[in-house]
């Protein structure tokens, strides 16, 4: 569940000074429809994907048009799967114990966005979601999609102090930034564990979330790189004087003793 937008600002200002960086290259993510990584980045220890489910997780990224004038929504999810080669299933039986039913209108129209993203805005207003198991992509309630949860350890030693607020930081902005119940935020849903053995994160939450969980932590690193690039930003390079030596400070003097940052 996501913080007011000042709660999130705050938390991300408190995280960055714990925050460092090594390389700006960057290489492919291990998870399908995921940002590239970056050289340094510390792979988590997280549940396998079949080759079917990354299929499926590669064509809910594929975009697609849809224009839903109060048509009920187990047609609208159907009018998804034939324009996306998605098999989405409704789950019946966790709508009605919601109180929901499938032939409830859906008006929405959206042009050249991903199938996850319209798939996510449509569902919300239902306060339903999708979890993709077994190679289909099921919707069903926040509840159902709760109900399978798996472990995912994600080394955090680059972002985190030895201080314990620095690791309270860091999860709360995982809760506060994913989607998804969490049990601390919502009574129910996944959990945020630290092991400072291991300087790892121990998250519990649907395989959906754990990757937004992968996600997040990539770009609050790329984050923190660019802010430390600008705040010591690389020194130019040194001209060469006209007896074909670098330029560079006089020995003695004022610069005498003095190392590193600009002397004012």
């Amino acid at each position: 569940m996501r913080l007011p937008t000042i709660t999130r600002f705050s938390l991300i200002l408190l995280l960055g000074a714990t925050c460092g960086f090594a390389s700006d290259t960057v290489v492919d993510s291990p998870f399908p429809g995921a940002r590239p990584l970056p050289e340094d980045f510390v792979e988590p220890l997280f549940p396998g994907i079949s080759a079917a489910d990354a299929e499926i997780h590669k064509k809910l990224n594929e975009k697609t048009s849809v224009n839903f004038d109060k048509q009920p929504l187990a047609e609208a999810l159907n009018s998804i799967s034939k324009a996306s080669e998605l098999p989405i299933i409704l789950d019946l039986i966790s709508l009605e114990d919601a109180g929901l039913y499938a032939d409830s209108p859906v008006t929405f129209q959206i042009s050249n966005v991903p199938a996850r993203s319209i798939l996510r805005m449509i569902l919300e207003e239902f306060e339903m979601n999708f979890v993709v198991e077994d190679a289909v992509v099921k919707v069903t309630t926040f509840e159902g999609c709760n109900r399978k949860l798996e472990t995912g350890i994600f080394p955090v030693a680059d972002l985190v102090t030895s201080d314990r607020k620095s690791w309270k930081k860091l999860a709360q902005l995982i809760q506060g930034e994913t989607d998804g119940l969490w049990e601390r935020i919502d009574g129910c849903g996944g959990t945020v564990s630290m092991s400072h053995a291991t300087k790892s994160l121990i998250v519990r939450q649907t395989p959906e979330v754990l990757m937004d969980v992968q996600q997040l932590l990539t770009f609050i690193r790329a984050a923190k790189r660019i802010g430390e690039q600008r705040v010591n930003p690389p020194a130019p390079p040194k001209e060469p004087d006209g007896f074909g030596r670098k330029k560079g400070r006089r020995r003695g003097g004022l610069g005498s003793g003095l190392s590193g940052g600009n002397f004012f």
